[in-house]
Formats: structure tokens, sequence, C-alpha cells
């Protein structure tokens, strides 16, 4: 079965297979928090499209601002969830960054050749 869309707002939504799942901007990777955690910082709204490489408009980001001003308690315990767990809060500039894949890929080699290394000086 495929996952049921529940619409938030205009541009907000959120997958109703998983009722606790982070609102999310419309088709996009980007949720509600990571625009807020943007706004919060100082980023005028305007800018915010260009901040994420432009996958919203102007329009998305100012629905995620006023959906969390009409759902603050909710988005703020997201925002405290990821703060509380710093190896999963990664900053969507980053995470949605074209160059993410290769970071992690490049984690990923450095981790096998440190583990390789490692059983190497023990046998």
């Amino acid at each position: 079965m495929a996952n049921l869309i529940d619409t938030l707002s205009r541009h907000i939504r959120r997958e109703s297979e998983h009722p606790q799942s982070e609102p999310i901007i419309t088709d996009t990777p980007i949720t509600v928090r990571d625009i807020i955690l943007l706004w919060k910082s100082g980023i005028r709204p305007e800018a915010i499209p260009e901040t994420l490489y432009n996958l919203v408009t102007p329009a998305q980001v100012f629905d995620a601002i006023s959906f969390y001003l009409d759902n603050e308690p909710e988005i703020d315990e997201w925002i405290s969830w990821y703060a509380a767990r710093p190896h999963l809060n990664v900053p969507a500039t980053l995470r949605l960054s074209p160059l993410w894949d290769n970071v992690i890929e490049n984690i990923a080699a450095e981790r096998r050749a440190i583990d390789a290394e490692f059983q190497a000086e023990e046998a």
C-alpha cells in the first residue's frame, strides 16, 4: 500500500502512514524544522530558497513559517529531539548539498581503511 499523504497546509505535508512523522515541504526533502532553524539563525525568509539550493520557493518558506507559528510546540519538539542527537542532526545546507554523497562515501572509505589497518595490526 502506498504512503498516504496528510496535507497540513498548502505546502506542508506528513505521510499518514507515519503519524509522528516530521512535517515536510511538499515534493522536497526539506522539513519545516530546516526552514525554521535557518529563519531563527537570522536568515531572511526571502534568502532561504537560495540557501537551500533553490529546492523551495518563497511561498513554501512563508507557509512553513506560518505553519510553525501555528504549531510551535510540535516543531520545537522536533528541534529539541534532533539537538539531543548530534549524530542525526545534520544541517539542511549540508544534507542537501550536491557534495553530500561524496562526503558520506569519503567517510565510509576512511572507516574501511582504519578497520583494515586495525585488523592488520591485530594479526
